[in-house]
């Protein structure tokens, strides 16, 4: 069942591109509301009733009143809005210490690495090959639902980890016709196109595995 404020409910004031609603607090909780707007059903009303002009989206105020939302116990309401003001402070903690320790990397980089004087090899000095792969449709091949592991740039994090989930697979045909890129345990594999710089060591949980042209393979 779903709960639409009337006219006794709410007071509207209009500004430029503000709408304020005043709910009676003892049939609504504000603060439901405005969770209520970051999901996926507020997000269908909203998409659907957007007027769009030159460099501007806007909803019309007559919409909004017409806009459903959940009909459920004010203290349940007031439990919802507790639980989710619980999680958001916890992200914002993990967030803030994220940031701080971004910057503490990146300070420990620049003592480490900021210093012109420290001496300079070339990564295919240190390298014994360096090469990259190919897009199997190119060759005539498709990808399969299973198989052997194919790694793209989606398929590594900003971490330098593997998702799995992203990997695509193809069959073992396309996998022996493509030896340059097949990998090995050890290899780095480094983005050298779209998301630059993702970089990954290659283990030997996700083997046997190939890679296309996006990718880098360092051995």
């Amino acid at each position: 069942m779903l709960y639409v404020p009337q006219k006794d409910d709410e007071k509207i004031i209009h500004g430029m591109n503000l709408l304020c609603l005043r709910f009676d607090s003892k049939k609504y909780n504000p603060a439901f509301f405005c969770w209520y707007t970051k999901s996926s059903l507020a997000k269908d009303f909203f998409r659907i009733h957007t007027k769009h002009a030159v460099n501007q989206a806007s909803i019309p105020s007559s919409a909004i009143k017409e806009m459903p939302i959940p009909d459920i116990d004010l203290i349940k309401q007031k439990d919802i809005v507790i639980s989710l003001d619980r999680i958001q402070k916890s992200i914002s903690e993990k967030q803030g210490q994220l940031e701080f320790l971004d910057c503490l990397v990146k300070s420990r980089f620049m003592e480490m690495f900021g210093n012109k004087n420290i001496p300079m090899q070339r990564l295919g000095d240190l390298s014994a090959k360096i090469t990259k792969g190919s897009t199997p449709t190119t060759y005539g091949f498709n990808f399969v639902d299973k198989g052997i592991n194919f790694i793209k740039i989606e398929s590594i994090d900003e971490n330098h980890t593997f998702l799995i989930d992203k990997f695509a697979h193809i069959n073992n045909e396309c996998h022996n016709a493509f030896k340059r890129s097949r990998l090995d345990v050890g290899d780095i594999l480094f983005s050298i196109a779209g998301a630059l710089g993702r970089s990954a060591i290659v283990t030997k949980d996700i083997l046997p595995a190939n890679t296309n042209q996006a990718l880098a393979i360092i051995k």
